[in-house]
């Protein structure tokens, strides 16, 4: 068992997974109330709106000195249970992770389980709420989206809390083969 990962789900009683972008205030300067962005050599557009994505700390430089006990952020509770794929009595949001981080939400809870059911399909780890039945879907699916979020936003942040019984070899196992392990901050 990993002991990052060992670590990492104690914290707060839940997992978290954070990946922190490099927020260098050299990389910005402000002259005359106008901001200017310097992205190695590149001058970028000073507008707010062509900036979100790229901007240190989730778009908000003023962010990077804070630690996260000091900042709000929008989270949601069983991300992976989605009106599209859950039963109304399961499902608790309006669109998948995807649609959820694009919406700007940057803190997911989720439950993971180990799971034969016949309702989930093969034994593997699988998210579901409340009962497989009600919907379920394979954690690495779920996870994909979240790391291919993570890659086309390297300067986003996103907290995770993990509740289920998934051991935490299993969850390892899943977070190594899919390279999120290296995107995980983990409390020293």
């Amino acid at each position: 068992m990993s002991t990052k990962l060992r670590n990492l789900l104690p914290l707060l009683a839940l997992g978290v997974f954070l990946q922190w972008a490099s927020c260098a205030k050299d990389d910005i300067i402000v002259v005359d109330d106008e901001t200017v962005v310097f992205v190695g050599d590149t001058i970028l557009p000073s507008d707010e709106d062509s900036l979100a994505g790229i901007l240190p700390c989730n778009g908000h430089p003023e962010l990077c000195n804070r630690r996260l006990d000091e900042l709000f952020f929008a989270m949601t509770h069983n991300s992976h249970a989605d009106n599209g794929s859950y039963s109304p009595f399961a499902a608790n949001q309006n669109g998948d992770v995807t649609a959820q981080l694009v919406a700007g939400v940057r803190g997911l809870n989720i439950k993971p389980y180990w799971t034969g059911d016949a309702s989930c399909g093969s034994q593997g780890l699988y998210l579901y709420h409340g009962f497989p039945v009600l919907g379920c879907e394979p954690f690495e699916d779920y996870l994909s989206a979240v790391f291919s979020f993570l890659l086309s936003n390297p300067r986003e942040c996103v907290v995770m809390t993990i509740e289920g019984s998934a051991s935490t070899a299993q969850m390892d196992s899943l977070f190594r083969h899919l390279g999120l392990d290296d995107l995980m901050y983990v409390h020293g």
